[in-house]
């Protein structure tokens, strides 16, 4: 059945690249503007965090001749890598921001609407 699967998450794992290095590149050419203004480098990063998980998933998938039990222990760790990863970003960009000169650097409830579309 997972072979059936194979050409996709081939192609999952090229497109996750493919998109992270446009990512790198959209970073580098405005750096300046990025470095100028508080929690954006983490919110840079965020996109870079879920696009390496996609592929790793991806590349987990591909993995032959495991039993499906470890598919499902490699993802649920990667999950968890996931969510460890996002929060520290998260916390860091909440923190950034309180400490912030006025204008502040994201909305107030910013924090709060982000961790609530993670649920």
């Amino acid at each position: 059945m997972m072979e059936e699967w194979g050409n996709f998450f081939v192609a999952m794992a090229g497109a996750s690249v493919a998109f992270a290095g446009l990512v790198l590149v959209s970073v580098s050419i405005n750096l300046k503007q990025i470095l100028k203004q508080p929690g954006l480098i983490s919110r840079a990063g965020k996109p870079l965090v879920v696009l390496f998980t996609l592929f790793v998933a991806s590349s987990i998938m591909l993995i032959p001749d495991q039993r499906r039990s470890f598919y499902g222990i490699e993802l649920m760790l990667l999950a968890l890598a996931f969510a460890v990863a996002i929060s520290a970003v998260l916390r860091n960009q909440h923190r950034r921001a309180q400490t912030a000169p006025p204008p502040r650097a994201m909305p107030r409830y910013s924090l709060q609407f982000r961790v609530a579309l993670f649920r």
